[in-house]
């Protein structure tokens, strides 16, 4: 059996879905193997890697069946997608080679992206697809350059985190649940969020944000909603507040937030379901919260415009909010970094959750600097805001 040594690069791994997915086993369907050319803001040193479906290129292809190796075509420039799917140019290039697909279909569920390095290889399984690109996950190293030795491997590593991998529903995690993490950037330039927002999405797609790419599928969201709120006077370990929050049902939302002070933590929790009414609202928390004692305050307004992303080197998602809140005719201008969940792998740890939170707000609070826009760095929270309007 002839040994084929692959250079260093960037491989791809195309196969049948049952060596991701429990579909029925097809003995016959061979792996295909493309080296692609990714360019070079393809970092795979992270916990994760993106490929933007625009830009890789297979340069060779070879087909691997049986412990076989055949070559399919080398020194050529085929663009490998189309959208979330395979390139029809791709297709037709594989389908003209027999030795490659034999008597069945290769279906298109990316399987494996190898680094390879001399003497080791670094796996990364694919965890959505989307037509903008392609997000990857770390399973771990081989040593070896043949191809013969090192897609097994791949594939066993693959079969220890497939339940995690798999499912969209199973593939994060937060460590921290109902703890709200963020640092909050006080604009003190009259802009428009929507404007900043805008900013940094291009910024992400560009690679401007060094370690970061988008959360693919949940590239940027755009919301609103209006707000009661009630202070949380006392007992001391309790302050913090409520809001109340319409939905469209006609119930409402409580969002419940504990915090002594302006700080980087805040537990956050949530009571869904609520029938109440504006006029109401003081019957419902004096029953439902005894031991609280509230005040109430304006009501606001807050139009939110959220960029979010995957810190590729840790494996967590942040997102760069931008925030316009007004109340009683004021208004509070806001860029907010907050941690929303990790990836669920065992290389993924809660230890960097902050530094990287922090790294974020530096590289945010430099970008803003630069286009000219003022903003303070801290944790002025949106009840500070509105005791602010009260106390004035």
């Amino acid at each position: 059996m002839a040994v084929h040594d692959l250079e260093p690069g960037v491989y791809l791994v195309l196969s049948d879905p049952q060596h991701q997915f429990p579909t029925v086993s097809r003995p016959s369907q061979p792996f295909v193997v493309l080296r692609l050319e990714v360019g070079d803001s393809t970092a795979t040193t992270g916990k994760s890697v993106q490929l933007d479906s625009s830009r890789p290129i297979a340069t060779a292809v070879w087909a691997l069946q049986g412990g076989q190796v055949s070559t399919a075509a080398d020194g050529l420039r085929v663009p490998v997608w189309s959208g979330a799917g395979l390139h029809p140019e791709l297709l037709s290039l594989l389908g003209a080679s027999r030795t490659v697909v034999r008597d069945a279909p290769l279906v298109p569920v990316p399987l494996l992206l190898l680094d390879l390095r001399p003497g080791c290889c670094s796996y990364f399984a694919c965890t959505r697809i989307r037509r903008s690109g392609s997000s990857w996950v770390r399973l771990g190293e081989h040593e070896g350059a043949a191809l013969e030795e090192i897609v097994q491997p791949g594939l066993e590593l693959l079969a220890e985190v497939r339940r995690e991998i798999s499912s969209e529903m199973h593939q994060f995690t937060n460590f921290h649940k109902d703890i709200e993490i963020e640092v909050k950037l006080t604009v003190a330039t009259e802009t428009s969020p929507a404007a900043i927002a805008d900013h940094f999405v291009g910024l992400v797609e560009r690679n401007g944000l060094p370690g970061f790419v988008s959360d693919l599928g949940n590239e940027m969201q755009r919301w609103e909603y209006n707000q009661t709120t009630f202070e949380i006077l006392s007992p001391d370990h309790e302050t913090g507040y409520m809001g109340f929050v319409r939905q469209p049902d006609g119930t409402y939302v409580i969002r419940h937030k504990t915090f002594p002070r302006d700080t980087l933590r805040r537990r956050e929790v949530f009571h869904h379901g609520v029938r109440s009414g504006p006029e109401e609202f003081e019957t419902y928390l004096a029953e439902a919260f005894p031991e609280l004692r509230f005040r109430r305050l304006p009501e606001l307004s807050r139009s939110r415009f959220d960029v979010n992303l995957e810190s590729t080197a840790t494996g967590h998602f942040f997102g760069i909010e931008t925030d316009e809140v007004v109340a009683d005719g004021q208004v509070m201008r806001q860029v907010e970094m907050e941690y929303h969940k990790s990836r669920r792998i065992p290389c993924v740890s809660p230890d960097d959750i902050e530094s990287e939170l922090f790294r974020l707000q530096d590289l945010v609070l430099a970008e803003l600097k630069s286009i000219g826009i003022e903003a303070d760095a801290g944790y002025r929270s949106k009840l500070t805001f509105l005791r602010d309007i009260v106390d004035r």
